[in-house]
């Protein structure tokens, strides 16, 4: 039987940590998957348990990094604590978030897609002159995911939504955070491209 203790104390001194770090995962994953199925059903809207559970390694990474000795708790007890607090804080921050209809997007393409507040050199008079511009340099990129990503992003989801990155990133085969990167990259080259003559 490992002690969790002295495990844990290595992996923040930064000695042995990818061997003391299985040990925790091999023991208390668990703990981390029950926490997860009890906290994000299986549909939800808001929270994607697959991809809670398929970064489980980093978040008991992270578990172990944030435990504090001085506590009088047990890892594992800390580690349950972790696992809760990142369902409901992913659940509530995805909620939070606002659903456009994409209708919108014919009324100010940048302003829309950028997800920020509208940006004052942007054209918003002739909205389908724009629109047919934008389509045009997306269909002309020489990226062919990024056509993909605003297509799947934009036209695809039901109800006229937005459709959310998780549902997304594997169409493309990319991760999340690098659809996402790839999409706020395009947002600043059609900024650019659609920019008031002065």
């Amino acid at each position: 039987m490992i002690d969790d203790n002295i495990v844990i104390k290595e992996i923040q001194e930064e000695k042995n940590v990818e061997s003391n770090l299985l040990k925790l995962i091999d023991r208390h994953s668990g703990i981390f998957i029950e926490m997860v199925k009890h906290y994000v059903p299986q549909n939800s809207e808001y929270s994607n348990r697959d991809d809670l559970l398929s970064e489980k390694n980093y978040h008991i990474y992270k578990a172990v990094k944030s435990f504090d000795f001085t506590k009088n708790v047990k890892f594992v007890t800390h580690l349950g604590n972790q696992a809760k607090y990142l369902c409901l804080n992913t659940y509530n921050k995805n909620k939070k978030k606002l659903e456009i209809n994409c209708e919108e997007i014919k009324l100010d393409w940048i302003s829309f897609l950028s997800e920020e507040e509208h940006v004052s050199n942007i054209i918003k008079s002739d909205s389908k002159e724009l629109l047919k511009k934008i389509n045009y340099y997306l269909e002309k990129h020489k990226d062919e995911r990024v056509k993909k990503i605003f297509e799947l992003r934009y036209f695809s989801y039901k109800d006229n939504k937005i459709k959310p990155w998780r549902l997304i990133y594997r169409e493309i085969g990319m991760s999340i955070q690098g659809c996402i990167n790839l999409h706020k990259k395009t947002i600043k080259e059609l900024r650019r491209i659609v920019k008031v003559n002065e």
